[in-house]
Parts: structure tokens; C-alpha cells; sequence
């Protein structure tokens, strides 16, 4: 036989070789050989465990925004119908929704009166302050903060359950309104009245 009759035989060997390699070898590759990253953990996902891990995701993207004070970074709701395709689309939407709010600036690098709000802090008590009637690291009352926060007192609770960032958020918010005024004492110490 010739060397060109070996050669074409030798790719023949190959292509046959890779039509008849069974499904399962390649299809566990990403887009780069590599082994390729379940969305559930699972080699195979169903679509409730989908939702379940998009919602999971979702509520960590949520509260890493509020623990950064990153509202620039606009959510969505979870979308969870459909088939695996568009569940794996969703999730890879909150993947990326979470790399944004990680690049985003957070509160305390943007906000004029962060140091103004920490010294009110040093003098009001701990950011997780469970003390009725007021809670939290600004002394928030229940009033207050359902008038300037009830999205996170339905969310977490009372303020001694929100991230300080969430908590400067909502005293700025008061801020807007009403000046330095719900902490008179504290505020007057520290030169801000």
C-alpha cells in the first residue's frame, strides 16, 4: 500500500471513530473540551430543580445588591416557566446580574454622607440591635421604617435584620425629608445639627 492509501485510511479510522463515540462523552464538554458545569448539581437537571436553584440564586443576587447598597444594578423577577433551555437562559441572567452588582460601586464609596451616617452610628448602638422600639445601628422605629423602608421590612424583617447599607439607605431617604432630625442628640455630637 501506498503512504496516501494509509494516510486516507487512517482519517477514515478517525472520523468513524468520533461519529460512533457515544453521546455521553461529548456532551458532558463545554464549548472549550472542558468538562462542562451542571446547573443543579446534578449530571442531569429537571426543571424544578432549575427554579429551585434560579430562585436561590436570585435571593442571593438580591441580598449581595442590599448588603452593597448597589441599587444602580436594576432586578427583574425570576422567570420560571418554560422548558431547560429557557431555564438555563434565566439563570445565566442572574449569573450575570450578579457579576454587575459586584462590579457596581457600593454605597459607602458613592454617598456624600456615609461618614456622617457612621458617626450617628457609633453613638446610636449595633448595626443588629434587637432592642424594641428601636432597632438596628440608626435606631429605627417601626413607623420609620415603614414609611422609608417597607420594601426591607417586608423583606427582612426589622432593621436590626437589614445590612448597614440598607440601613444608611433608608436614614437618606429620611434625610431627604426631614435633615438630620430623627436623631437630634447623636446628631448635634457630631457636628451635624
Amino acid at each position: 500500500m501506498s503512504s496516501t492509501t494509509l494516510r486516507l485510511l487512517a482519517a477514515g479510522a478517525c472520523i468513524a471513530a468520533l461519529v460512533t463515540a457515544p453521546a455521553s462523552a461529548s456532551a458532558n464538554r463545554g464549548p472549550t473540551g472542558t468538562a462542562a458545569v451542571p446547573h443543579c448539581g446534578a449530571a442531569v437537571c429537571s426543571k424544578a430543580q432549575l427554579r429551585a436553584r434560579i430562585l436561590r440564586l436570585r435571593t442571593r443576587v438580591v441580598r449581595l445588591r442590599d448588603e452593597r447598597g448597589a441599587w444602580t444594578v436594576r432586578l427583574r423577577t425570576a422567570r420560571l416557566r418554560g422548558g431547560v433551555a429557557a431555564l438555563a437562559a434565566e439563570r445565566t441572567y442572574w449569573l450575570r446580574r450578579r457579576k454587575a452588582v459586584r462590579r457596581a460601586r457600593p454605597l459607602w464609596k458613592t454617598l456624600e454622607r456615609w461618614e456622617a451616617w457612621m458617626c450617628i452610628h457609633r453613638h446610636e448602638g449595633a448595626w443588629n440591635d434587637p432592642d424594641s422600639p428601636y432597632w438596628g445601628g440608626l435606631q429605627m422605629n417601626r413607623g420609620f421604617m415603614r414609611t422609608y423602608g417597607a420594601e426591607f421590612l417586608r423583606r427582612y424583617g426589622t432593621a436590626d435584620r437589614w445590612p448597614p447599607a440598607v440601613q444608611v439607605a433608608v436614614a437618606e431617604r429620611a434625610h431627604r425629608t426631614r435633615g438630620f432630625g430623627p436623631w437630634p442628640n447623636t446628631a448635634r455630637r457630631c457636628g451635624l445639627l
